[in-house]
C-alpha cells in the first residue's frame, strides 16, 4: 500500500530534511511540501492524503519565515 503525505514546514532545511527521510521508504510519497497551513488547503481538499507532517512550533497564522 501506498502512503500519500504532504509536510507542512516553515523551516525550509527541515522540510527537505524530513522529504528526504521520507525518500527512503518505498510506501510512502510526499505528494506536496508547503511552508504554511493556507497554502496546503487547495491540495488537502482536492486530494486524498493518507497522512500531513506538520511543525509543531509555527504560528499557523504567521507567513513569515524565521528560517
Amino acid at each position: 500500500m501506498l502512503f500519500k503525505v504532504i509536510i507542512i514546514e516553515d523551516s525550509e532545511t527541515a522540510a527537505n530534511k524530513l522529504n528526504s527521510f521520507l525518500g527512503e521508504f518505498l510506501d510512502i510519497r510526499v505528494v506536496g511540501i508547503f511552508d504554511n497551513i493556507e497554502s496546503a488547503k487547495p491540495l488537502l481538499e482536492t486530494a486524498q492524503v493518507d497522512g500531513v507532517f506538520l511543525d509543531i512550533q509555527f504560528n499557523p497564522l504567521d507567513d513569515t519565515n524565521t528560517d
